[in-house]
């Protein structure tokens, strides 16, 4: 069953387009992540569904009601934003009973609630406090236990870990996880941060400049990324994305090559154009012994970049006879220096290569 759909949904304010054209359905009960670079739309389309923003076309579906002319408060939804919201004058329980108090809950039945949350949560000895005196996490999970108490259609959260440091941000992602999986309420989720999306999400879409680039699993998305900007937006580190000349049965770097297989050789060979865009994940990426350097599949790099990261080092590399970076792991401490000349070999069978114009995705085919 479609909880959430959005058919042709647009905003705009006079000639600027915020959302263009954006189509698609949340199954009941699943976890969905809108993704994005700053600016691209994502938190403005969880504001039409929410109805904090009226939409200037389409329409938007919730448990297969049209909603464009109701107002937010009888959607049926909670959303929790970056800032949590929560009212500085109320405790801790108060707050979580706020939602249920408005409906008129009975007394005894508000307070179950409240406990049911809290202890879920992990909040239950926090229950007198007021929010000042709570952390930021433990207010996030005050917000987050205020929206679930209400038992809403849908649970809309705009960006709400960005203002947590690394490690509870990390906690409070598995503890989101843990919740939807115990729960099963229909949740959107918006979100610059790709790991974040990968990590939550059982659907994502993908949005820039207000257009829907691409809608997948996170598998699908990671694996078979539609164009450019999702190759290079999901990762990390990202896709390297190289210029190559297809030429004689190999991919031309510069005064270095690789050869192709004989699947990618027919997609490229029914294809007009002999430039493309070469996408290598860095884990498709291996330093090898300079003795291998005559190898099939092999590049020379000179080192631009060393960034140790503890467990393993990121390298930037660039293509000799280039103005193309790699960028790719090596395990464990590197103990090259900058400008150092280094071999590496692509693995052939993981590559991608994308349409130079219009940065659609040419190979493999899915």
């Amino acid at each position: 069953m479609k909880k959430v759909e959005l058919q042709n949904v647009s905003r705009r304010y006079g000639n600027t387009s915020a959302i263009e054209d954006i189509s698609f359905s949340i199954a009941e009960g699943q976890f969905c992540v809108l993704v994005g670079p700053s600016g691209c739309g994502k938190s403005t389309l969880l504001r039409a569904i929410a109805g904090l923003e009226k939409v200037s076309d389409g329409r938007i579906y919730i448990n297969e009601q049209r909603v464009n002319d109701i107002p937010a408060k009888d959607r049926d939804v909670a959303m929790v934003f970056q800032n949590y919201a929560l009212y500085p004058h109320l405790t801790v329980a108060e707050n979580l009973e706020f939602g249920l108090k408005m409906r008129k809950i009975d007394p005894k039945i508000r307070e179950k609630q409240v406990q049911k949350i809290a202890q879920s949560l992990g909040i239950s000895h926090l229950l007198n406090r007021k929010p000042k005196q709570l952390s930021g996490g433990q207010q996030q999970r005050v917000a987050l236990g205020r929206a679930i108490i209400r038992q809403p259609q849908a649970f809309l959260l705009d960006e709400p870990l960005s203002n947590l440091d690394a490690q509870l941000r990390e906690e409070t992602r598995a503890e989101l996880k843990r919740l939807h999986q115990e729960l099963g309420i229909t949740t959107i989720y918006v979100t610059h941060d790709q790991g974040e999306a990968m990590t939550l999400g059982e659907q994502l879409v993908v949005l820039s400049e207000g257009k829907i680039q691409q809608i997948g699993t996170p598998e699908a998305v990671y694996h078979y990324p539609a164009n450019l900007m999702v190759a290079g937006f999901l990762g990390s580190p990202p896709m390297n994305c190289v210029r190559v000349q297809y030429m004689d049965g190999k991919l031309q770097l510069g005064k270095q090559s690789l050869p192709v297989n004989s699947e990618l050789e027919k997609h490229l060979l029914n294809y007009n154009e002999n430039k493309f865009c070469l996408g290598i994940r860095p884990e498709a990426i291996s330093a090898v012994s300079p003795s291998l350097e005559d190898e099939f599949g092999t590049l020379e790099l000179e080192v631009k970049l060393i960034e140790p990261l503890g467990r393993e080092t990121l390298l930037r590399g660039e293509i000799v006879g280039t103005e193309d970076d790699l960028n790719f792991l090596v395990p464990g401490i590197w103990q090259g220096k900058p400008e150092q000349r280094l071999t590496v070999k692509i693995d052939l069978d993981r590559v991608f290569i994308f349409d130079q114009n219009n940065g659609e995705r040419i190979y493999p085919r899915n």
